[in-house]
């Protein structure tokens, strides 16, 4: 029984150390020598009891088969869940701080709209008839529009490429009408 145990646990931790760390490594020896090392340590626990008995050691054998084939089986999708886990955890982390980026520009426009001062002060920026206010509210839905896209897991990355796109452009057009509307971008003109 002890035997069995020693078997799995060998074959599956050498399988393991072959489809998961060796290429982590980035190093073309480590797959021979966790194999290597698996079969060193293998090696002993199946011939040992087939010199006691032979029956045994074939069982041990075919054991030592079966599990490495289920254990390859089982890292071969465990690797590929792992690396679509990776992948979307980049892209959520890059969607949130697009949505952010979105957001501040989307503030810093609101602050325009809501407050009345700065509605008497600058009406340009409420004013979609001025080219630069236009260009502005275009680029808040086309940002807008990109952004529900990329929200979704099963879209394609380019979908976060052409919101990161839309972005700059948000911001830039934001930049462009705040400098028509006021003078100078971020800088609120003290009137008279």
């Amino acid at each position: 029984m002890v035997e069995i145990v020693i078997v799995i646990v060998i074959v599956a931790a050498t399988v393991w150390a072959i489809m998961w760390q060796g290429p982590r490594e980035k190093d073309p020896d480590s797959t021979f020598w966790y194999a290597f090392a698996g079969l060193c340590c293998l090696l002993p626990a199946v011939l040992l009891p087939a010199i006691a008995n032979p029956l045994a050691g074939a069982v041990l054998l075919g054991l030592a088969i079966f599990v490495a084939g289920a254990s390859a089986l089982f890292m071969r999708k465990w690797t590929a869940h792992m690396v679509d886990r990776q992948r979307t955890a980049g892209r959520d982390a890059q969607n949130v701080q697009l949505s952010a980026r979105h957001e501040a520009v989307v503030a810093r426009w609101l602050s325009y709209e809501l407050d009345t001062a700065k509605q008497i002060d600058f009406p340009a920026m409420n004013d979609v008839r001025i080219p630069e206010t236009a260009a502005l509210v275009k680029a808040m839905a086309e940002a807008s529009a990109l952004r529900r896209d990329a929200s979704y897991p099963d879209r394609a990355s380019e979908t976060l490429l052409d919101y990161a796109r839309a972005i700059t452009r948000l911001e830039t057009a934001f930049m462009v009408a705040e400098t028509a509307a006021t003078g100078a971008p971020g800088l609120r003109v003290i009137s008279d």
